[in-house]
């Protein structure tokens, strides 16, 4: 968001909005200046309550910085944001120009943000309280003073209009869903901007004491937001203009009185106390227990357990740590935190302070935990602590060092083996991917192209430097490459992961994914896998199954594994509730089947070795070194 254009724009709201104002309160006859007078006239104690509720207000104003700086992922600790967002709001109230004003705020207070991120996390404030505003006006309207003048209707929409938005919060349909708040976000963000409305409210009946609460409370939410949309400093002029025309019991002297009392408390005071806290500029960071990027070193000494942990080097992923249990790769959904594989092995005994750490962690960001393709022992832990539990599909393994080509179960192979021979298909190891590069990716792009695009989050998608880190074969006709395949590697076993071809002949995946598996068994790898194959929800309907496997390949995937002649493990999915699981489920496949583009990702695959920071996972506490 060009910050020259927010200034435009939000100028040329102002000046209409000031220039009404102004004509509305031309015709009342007041005097500011005896309004001024009369503050001597309000009670000491008053004030201190009026002073109070301005420091609640303030304090949910922090709490909702907060929350916006953990759903975005920006590795503030919470009392550097609750300091930012306090001071950011209690000066730009005061001068106009929130988005720019709060932005420059936020930037000088917590330098590690930079300019970009703190515009978008000032667009986030103002547009989500503004979302938040229309509610809670439209609410207490509709409640606390049905007969406030011509807003009984336009109310009625707003709430429907907001019933409305909840499922497509929770669909978050197309690009669009990728800048939406996580329902838990969003769950939090109303009672905190309902909290500060009335806090601020709360100030203005202190001066206002026989002023009808309940009235002046449901007007005051209209006129704060007209105020707030107008762009005027302090809303000086529209706020006025509004809260006289919606309390017309009340004399408009005695209001603005209390109004001008209002804005010492709630406006002046706060925009001097940040000023301060401006002048006194940032603060040294405090610890904070986030993914703090391990080094290739420490990558290797901490060979992890689960091979796909290789998939952190995507970017897009982070490193999860609680003192009582394994780390974990973990990815950020739309509504989920969602664990992908462990690093560390999980003891007995210790998957309830695991979930209780990742709940943790999920709530710290915003989201809902979700432990995905977890196998039946850990899946049976889970559900002992109440946890819902579901199966998602079956994973293909075999034993490399026992594995033949023979037997009744792998006739199919056979058969398929002598396709890619006949064809003249020549199997190769990559050790430098330099000169093969061109080729794979130009298989890679046609692969895409023919099928709509290549899936992620749990699926790798290719990048030179992530498949550098990986087992690469190739399938070669007349010196040209035609397939490859690659596997997720650890010193317990090997993980398929890419399966890329263009215009290879029938056979050739069969004889490439054969030859990986002869390799690993040379090297006296144990444990294969060939990955999972999904199965949709038992809970849909038959005919809604067979369309959602039908989509997800699943025939296909388990006719192509079966020829292998594997055993097969069960899958599953966890989450705290039923209802939860139902949410994050939907949006995982979706960001399985649409992922963001690569371009879009925060970052591209990280160097082999390295644990990426792309997004930044909030954990309990970090083990000692």
């Amino acid at each position: 968001m060009p910050l020259r254009g927010a200034i435009l724009r939000q100028t040329l709201l102002a000046v209409p909005c000031l220039a009404i104002a102004w004509l509305c309160l031309s015709n009342l006859d007041l005097d500011a200046a005896a309004a001024i007078a009369d503050l001597g006239d309000f009670g000491t104690w008053r004030w201190g309550v009026a002073a109070a509720f301005a420091a609640l207000g303030f304090w949910a104003i922090g709490r909702y910085d907060r929350v916006l700086h953990r759903h975005m992922g920006t590795a503030t600790p919470p009392a550097l944001a609750t300091r930012a967002g306090i001071a950011a709001i209690a000066v730009s109230q005061t001068t106009g120009f929130g988005l720019v004003v709060g932005a420059f705020i936020r930037r000088h207070l917590i330098p590690s943000l930079g300019l970009w991120t703190a515009a978008r996390l000032s667009f986030y404030v103002s547009i989500s309280f503004l979302a938040a505003w229309a509610v809670l006006a439209a609410a207490a309207t509709l409640v606390l003073s049905p007969d406030l003048p011509g807003l009984r209707p336009l109310s009625v929409l707003i709430l429907a209009l907001a019933a409305a938005a909840i499922p497509v919060i929770a669909w978050r349909p197309g690009r669009m869903g990728r800048s939406m708040p996580s329902l838990r976000t969003a769950a939090a963000i109303l009672p905190l901007a309902a909290a500060d409305l009335l806090a601020a409210g709360m100030v203005l009946i202190c001066f206002l004491p026989d002023a009808p609460g309940t009235q002046v409370l449901a007007a005051f939410v209209v006129a704060y937001g007209v105020g707030l949309v107008s762009g005027v400093p302090g809303g000086v002029g529209p706020f006025e203009a509004t809260l006289i025309a919606l309390l017309p019991g009340v004399d408009p002297a005695t209001l603005l009185s209390a109004i001008v009392a209002y804005r010492v408390v709630y406006f002046a005071g706060p925009a001097i106390l940040g000023l301060l806290v401006l002048l006194q500029g940032p603060r040294a960071a405090e610890a904070i227990a986030t993914d703090t990027p391990l080094s290739p070193t420490d990558w290797r000494l901490n060979d992890p357990v689960q091979a796909e942990a290789g998939l952190a080097r995507q970017g897009h992923m982070g490193l999860l740590c609680t003192p009582e249990s394994a780390r974990q790769v973990v990815t950020r959904t739309g509504h989920g935190l969602v664990h992908l594989a462990f690093l560390d092995r999980v003891l007995p005994g210790t998957v309830p302070d695991l979930l209780a750490g990742f709940a943790t962690a999920a709530k710290e960001s915003g989201r809902i935990a979700c432990l995905y393709r977890i196998d039946a022992r850990l899946a049976a832990a889970v559900r002992k602590t109440g946890w819902t539990v579901a199966r998602t599909g079956a994973e293909a393994i075999l034993d490399p060092t026992g594995w033949t080509i023979d037997g009744p179960a792998r006739a199919q192979l056979r058969r398929k083996l002598k396709k890619a021979l006949k064809a003249g298909v020549v199997l190769r190891e990559v050790a430098d991917l330099g000169p093969t590069l061109p080729e794979l990716e130009r298989i890679d792009r046609h692969w895409v192209a023919a099928n709509s695009g290549a899936r992620g989050v749990t699926m790798g998608r290719f990048d030179a430097e992530y498949v550098a880190a990986q087992r690469l074969f190739t399938a070669e006709i007349d010196g040209q490459v035609r397939a490859f395949v690659s596997f997720h590697t650890s010193a317990r076993e090997w993980v398929l992961d890419l399966v890329r071809h263009d215009g290879a002949p029938d056979g050739t995946m069969h004889a490439l994914v054969a030859h990986a598996i002869a390799a690993a068994g040379s090297e006296g790898c144990h444990r294969l896998s060939l990955a999972s194959v999904p199965t949709a929800p038992r809970v849909l309907p038959a005919r809604l199954r067979c369309i959602a496997e039908r989509k997800m390949g699943t025939a296909g995937l388990r006719q192509f594994k079966t020829a292998f002649a594997p055993a097969w493990e069960g899958r599953y999915i966890a989450a705290p509730s039923a209802l939860q699981l139902a949410i994050v489920w939907t949006d995982l496949a979706r960001e399985i089947a649409r992922p963001a583009k690569q371009d879009e990702a925060p970052t591209r695959a990280a160097p082999a070795g390295a644990v990426p920071t792309g997004i930044t996972v909030a954990a309990v506490a970090r083990p000692a070194p």
